[in-house]
């Protein structure tokens, strides 16, 4: 999955579901021209296991405008943030 993500140069927007992170996951999308990325759980909690190299990541998407970031837990909350 790693080598798809990272060949995807001209890759605009990006919505991805998942139930378990994994440092790949965050280093595939390292340095990607994204605008617009949607994170969210597929079952019903987003855990992230990986905080640093998520963190990591968001600090390398130069071109990103927008963030949302999806998740159902006992309050459900789908919150989205616009970079300025």
């Amino acid at each position: 999955m790693s080598q798809s993500l990272s060949s995807l140069t001209h890759l605009d927007t990006l919505s991805i579901k998942f139930d378990v992170d994994s440092p790949g996951l965050w280093e595939a999308l390292h340095g990607l021209n994204i605008k617009s990325l949607s994170l969210s759980d597929k079952y019903g909690g987003l855990k992230v296991n990986y905080a640093d190299s998520m963190s990591q990541l968001l600090l390398s998407l130069t071109h990103l405008d927008t963030l949302s970031i999806c998740t159902h837990d006992e309050i459900p909350f789908c919150g989205r943030l616009s970079m300025v």
